[in-house]
């Protein structure tokens, strides 16, 4: 029921963009993964996710202790994640480095994954991980590899303020136009209210940008969790393990993780995209005034200021929100990517099953796939003859 009543601080701040979302925190991704999970009418009890490879212990913990970080030693911070994601790739291009040759036929691929392919399949070794813990992880994963912008939005934001100087400086020879009492009162009051209004502008087309990144290292992530063979991912995609391809329910729950992945954080996005729309449109204005007052097709008088300050905000503001329909046009080939991968898991399983007699026989493929799909099917056929 609703009711009317008074809230703290930092229930507000729940619904704030920048510090409840930009600002990532397990607290703040907790939130949202309720409500993608309750959008898309996922039961959390049957969301679990079973991987190939035996995880690293703290992976594991992580990917299935909900309180993970509100243990003292493992009290989140950002940095500290970024350091270990740092020394996941280290150990990623030291395996790398050592490997000098690769046999087709006996060779597992586990050298381009973090993670050692399990080799007994017992039940009761089966690693049974909670899909939203592993969503959690991902988002986690995104916004410590998003672009840090605090400096880029205070240069910005300097730069603007700037420009007024300079215009007044080529025109009166000097930067305040008048040397009068009353232009450095007047500078000193205009500076700081236009830096806030500035920045708050620029804020939100920065977040605007942060967010569509994110949104990219997400989906990629998600989709090399059904990508064995790593060695074509970037090595920061390389980290995260690979679900068990031989269980159908597996891929299922893959595509539900998929399906939340596109959805979080909608409310944000949705905010995101309605001011950085009146944004583009507004500054796509300016551009085609400024295009036909150059060609002359109309007659509008602009002072060497006006032109400067046009400019110059066409250049920052349209610049970014073009890298931000960049990473959505990326966001949206991921659908490609998956779908491509999950053909290439389809014709593979079928290739197995109508070739089961070759399978039992010990053949050696040298397609990644097969070979991966036939090994799994292998060793859990030989648990279940031991049983």
């Amino acid at each position: 029921m609703l009711r009317h009543s008074s809230q703290d601080g930092e229930f507000i701040a729940k619904d704030l963009l920048v510090v409840s979302w930009i600002h990532t925190q397990p607290i703040g991704l907790e939130n949202e993964i309720d409500a993608v999970l309750w959008r898309n009418q996922i039961e959390e009890g049957f969301f679990k996710l079973q991987f190939l490879e035996e995880l690293l212990p703290n992976t594991y913990e992580k990917f299935t202790d909900s309180k993970y970080y509100q243990y003292e030693k493992n009290a989140f911070n950002m940095k500290k994640l970024k350091k270990e994601m740092e020394s996941y790739e280290k150990k990623l291009k030291l395996k790398h480095e050592q490997l000098k040759s690769f046999d087709l036929y006996n060779d597992q691929y586990e050298m381009f994954s973090l993670h050692s392919l399990q080799k007994d399949y017992n039940i009761k070794n089966q690693q049974i991980c909670q899909g939203r813990l592993v969503l959690r992880e991902i988002g986690l994963f995104a916004g410590a590899k998003a672009t840090v912008v605090k400096h880029y939005v205070l240069i910005i934001v300097l730069g603007k303020l700037f420009l007024p100087f300079l215009a007044r400086y080529y025109d009166y020879g000097t930067f305040l136009g008048f040397q009068k009492w009353d232009s450095y009162l007047y500078q000193a009051v205009e500076l700081p209210c236009m830096g806030l209004i500035l920045g708050l502008n620029y804020v939100f087309i920065v977040v605007g940008f942060i967010d569509f990144q994110r949104r990219v290292y997400m989906m990629k992530a998600v989709g090399a969790l059904i990508n064995p063979f790593k060695e074509n991912l970037d090595i920061k995609y390389q980290v995260f393990p690979t679900i068990d391809l031989t269980e159908k329910h597996q891929l299922f729950q893959w595509f539900k993780l998929r399906l939340c992945a596109m959805d979080f954080g909608r409310k944000y996005m949705n905010r995101i995209f309605v001011y950085c729309s009146t944004f583009f449109g507004a500054y796509l204005f300016f551009v085609i005034i400024v295009l036909l007052n150059f060609f002359e097709l109309i007659d509008f008088q602009f002072t060497r200021i006006t032109y400067m300050l046009i400019i110059y905000d066409i250049i920052v503001v349209l610049g970014v929100i073009l890298l931000m329909l960049y990473n959505g046009a990326i966001v949206n080939h991921q659908f490609i990517e998956h779908r491509l991968q999950l053909l290439k898991i389809k014709e593979a399983l079928l290739f197995i099953r109508m070739n089961i007699k070759e399978v039992r026989d010990g053949y050696k493929f040298t397609g990644q796939l097969k070979r991966q799909i036939a090994f799994v099917r292998d060793q859990k056929q030989m648990v279940s003859i031991s049983h």
